[in-house]
């Protein structure tokens, strides 16, 4: 019942999910591999050496199941971890210079809420032994209780950035949650217009 569409453009052993790779040089922030994510786009601000990632609308399928309500996104996106609610993820992968500072912003322009009584959790694959030295693999849905017992919307922030180096390089992978889900309220929510810009910091002459 999932329709999960994920797109390997870019494998890193120490993050190993979908991504979008995206190149920033010293000169100015190049794109590689771009293709249209949720109805997101991007523009570059080459004067400021800034990315703008840009999410105008949303085309998804909203349909209930028996584990509860299912969100079905059109385009490619990654999806979070097993037995936590199946709100799908952008996740964009840069390679900066290593002598560089960088920092995430963002702001939005409208969020929408509607009720869900239950939003299902990513379906969790289990072995099982069919009979003597014979085993399947089962998907079953097993709820991540952290998550759905909290009085809280899921994520809590609806970016967030990591870093990592290896090989002489250095990579900064940005996450973009457009949906949070409140459990115990049973809320669904929906962030339009959300404009996240990565930016290069600009150095203190003392530094």
């Amino acid at each position: 019942m999932y329709r999960l569409k994920l797109i390997h453009l870019i494998s890193l052993a120490w993050w190993g999910c979908a991504v979008f790779g995206v190149v920033v040089s010293e000169a100015a922030l190049q794109w590689r591999d771009a293709a249209p994510s949720m109805s997101w786009a991007y523009a570059r601000k080459e004067t400021d050496q800034a990315v703008i990632i840009t999410v105008r609308d949303f085309k998804f399928d909203f349909t209930e199941s028996e584990n509860g309500a299912l969100i079905a996104v059109a385009g490619p996106v990654a999806w979070p971890a097993y037995g936590k609610p199946s709100l799908p993820i952008i996740i964009l992968l840069f390679e900066v210079p290593a002598d560089e500072n960088y920092e995430v912003s963002w702001n939005e322009t409208a969020i929408e809420e509607r009720p869900v009584a239950t939003l299902a959790p990513v379906v969790t694959p289990g072995i099982h032994s069919v009979s003597d030295g014979v085993y399947r693999t089962i998907m079953t849905s097993l709820r991540d209780d952290i998550v759905y017992e909290k009085s809280a919307y899921w994520p809590e922030t609806i970016v967030r950035h990591d870093e990592a180096r290896g090989a002489g390089r250095r990579f900064m992978r940005v996450e973009i949650f457009p949906f949070q889900y409140h459990p115990v309220l049973g809320l669904l929510r929906m962030h339009r217009g959300l404009k996240v810009v990565l930016s290069r910091v600009e150095r203190k002459p003392n530094e």
